[in-house]
């Protein structure tokens, strides 16, 4: 029985073959002409053009930048854990009142992760500076050897 009226399988996967082929093409093209043709990209859409010439320079040390990136991913990590951590005790207490028993239940594995990552998240965020000392250490002894 075909799948659509007056057309074969046959017609159908041709069709699919095509279209999936020229999906892939589109998508190979886009690929690239960001990556090996950008300057023809930057030329046709003039983004280069109406720009002052203003540089911004920062001149931070790198241990400053260390720390920054330390707190951001700190930050991220605990805004990421300590609201599934809240989830996953607010369910186990609400699992942990029924009649049923729930002892065999995985809960305390996501409790036990969301902690972890909670904690490392606080840790990344108190600790940053040792954190970095450490990170400042490592490339010291590491240019020592080369």
């Amino acid at each position: 029985m075909p799948l659509l009226k007056g057309a074969t399988n046959i017609g159908i996967l041709i069709a699919m073959l095509g279209m999936t082929t020229l999906v892939f093409l589109f998508y190979f093209l886009v690929l690239y002409l960001c990556i090996f043709k950008t300057d023809w990209i930057i030329d046709k859409f003039r983004l280069d053009k109406g720009f002052s010439e203003e540089r911004i320079e920062l001149n931070m040390h790198r241990s400053s930048v260390y720390y920054i990136a330390i707190l951001v991913i700190g930050g991220l990590v605990l805004i990421k854990s300590f609201p599934q951590l809240c989830r996953q005790l607010i369910l186990y207490f609400q699992q942990s009142s029924l009649p049923v028993d729930y002892s065999s239940n995985p809960t305390w594995s996501f409790i036990f992760l969301y902690f972890i990552e909670t904690m490392i998240g606080i840790y990344f965020l108190t600790s940053g500076h040792t954190i970095v000392s450490f990170i400042e250490n490592q490339r010291r002894n590491w240019s020592k050897k080369e």
